[in-house]
């Protein structure tokens, strides 16, 4: 079993070690009938099943509809097990608390082939005063990284670790230390800026006269002061990622988590968002950078961890890297080693298609 964790050196900045991690999600949309009944030994007639029996056992092949993964599954077995045990019929509960665990190891992918890693024995460091640049193609595992560590989703198995602590230990207080600005701009709509603004600093337990006063300068440095009291339903995509990156860094984080951070913002903001980026790396945060701007990407970032199908395939400094695969640029080495198609050739043969 690996270990993911975000841990502090002895001297007073944060560093993060992401060591090792497996979440494993499920391709299938159910679990066949069969399976279930074949995994509890059901599959063979019953003989004078009494009603409370029956009513379990009906349960059990109910859960064969559910998401694998769905805690009423485990909870359906259980219950009959428990039955069993309480009839004295240590036997059956045996049996079907046995089956029951092979059950769960064969929906977290050991047996069957319909599940699959999504991340898979991922080991990386981001330090204080670095910025750790997270690149990977759609669906290699980025984004679920970021909701792992911020314990958004859980892990099936691993850990994350925050001074040396796990994050589940007190999981509130660590995410009082976090920043995160997430990949899609999910926000109310049907307040305003600095409403929605004022109700995360509420919602921290900020004070209220030095967060007002912190929220009225990040809506003016950000371009957002004119339209503060604006409904963000009328914002444009670009207006709402600045709300995002406000709200991530009202409660001055120690640890910075930005996924596609860039979305939607127009030339103007991305200047001051790359070198806001630098700026708190400077300040001895731990900045964690998701993008899909390869040059962005090279220009602010200390080192880059390349994820491909779920598996790490790069963990180093841009510099180094550049010098050991003899290439010229990030592109270059992202092309290389998480790029299965060639883009020239793909390129032209949309363009062949469409021209037929």
């Amino acid at each position: 079993m690996g270990l993911l964790s975000i841990e502090r050196n002895m001297k007073p900045r944060p560093r993060v070690t992401i060591v090792n991690f497996v979440l494993v999600l499920s391709l299938a949309e159910f679990v066949p009938l069969s399976h279930v009944a074949m995994a509890q030994g059901l599959d063979k007639p019953q003989a004078a099943v009494p009603a409370k029996e029956k009513t379990l056992l009906a349960a059990v092949s109910d859960a064969a509809q559910w998401k694998p993964l769905d805690p009423r599954v485990a909870k359906a077995h259980e219950e009959l097990a428990d039955f069993y045990s309480a009839e004295g019929r240590y036997a059956d509960a045996e049996r079907v608390y046995q089956k029951t665990l092979e059950l769960k190891e064969d929906m977290l992918g050991r047996a069957n082939p319909a599940i699959i890693p999504a991340v898979d024995d991922v080991s990386f460091s981001a330090r204080p005063g670095e910025v750790t640049g997270y690149l990977g193609p759609n669906g290699s595992g980025k984004s679920t990284t970021m909701k792992m560590i911020t314990g958004l989703i859980e892990m099936t198995a691993g850990q994350i670790l925050f001074d040396g602590k796990p994050i589940q230990s007190d999981l509130i207080g660590y995410k009082r230390r976090m920043g995160y600005v997430p990949e899609e701009p999910y926000l109310y709509n049907h307040l305003s800026g600095a409403e929605y603004l004022t109700m995360v600093g509420q919602l921290r337990g900020l004070p209220e006269r030095a967060t007002a006063e912190r929220i009225d300068g990040l809506l003016r440095l950000l371009s957002l002061y004119d339209d503060r009291h604006a409904s963000i339903s009328g914002y444009s995509k670009g207006m709402r990622q600045k709300v995002l990156i406000a709200a991530a860094l009202l409660h001055n984080p120690d640890l910075v988590l930005l996924d596609e951070p860039f979305s939607g913002l127009d030339v103007g903001s991305a200047l001051v968002l790359r070198s806001l980026i630098q700026e708190l790396a400077a300040r001895g945060k731990v900045v964690l950078f998701s993008s899909h701007e390869l040059d962005t990407v090279e220009r602010v970032s200390s080192r880059v961890v390349i994820l491909h199908k779920g598996k790490i395939v790069a963990d180093d400094s841009i510099e180094r890297l550049r010098s050991l695969m003899d290439l010229p640029s990030l592109e270059a080495i992202f092309s290389q080693l998480a790029v299965e198609q060639d883009p020239l050739s793909t390129a032209r043969q949309i363009a062949d298609l469409i021209h037929a």
